[in-house]
């Protein structure tokens, strides 16, 4: 199962934390799936639907976590920094 997971830095992890994230504890409880973790701290709701549009096209998702962030953040990026991100 491909599960996808999008959000901010509450999906993203914590540099508090070492970047421990729950889509990391996702995938020990379910070591047999494929966790994609697209999420990015400090980013917005369209980057998310931004990236969540690019891995689409790339993998087939079986479900997706779509993290709500807060609706006034925003994030300006370049479409080079978000392809990296999906390589």
């Amino acid at each position: 199962m491909n599960i996808i997971c999008l959000g901010c830095s509450f999906t993203a992890g914590m540099p508090e934390n070492n970047y421990y994230s729950w889509p990391e504890k996702l995938s020990y409880i379910r070591p047999n799936d494929n966790i994609y973790n697209l999420s990015l701290g400090g980013s917005s709701i369209l980057f998310s639907l931004y990236m969540l549009q690019e891995i689409k096209k790339k993998v087939t998702a079986d479900c997706i976590i779509f993290q709500i962030t807060h609706p006034y953040s925003c994030l300006l990026y370049t479409s080079d920094a978000a392809d990296d991100s999906l390589r």
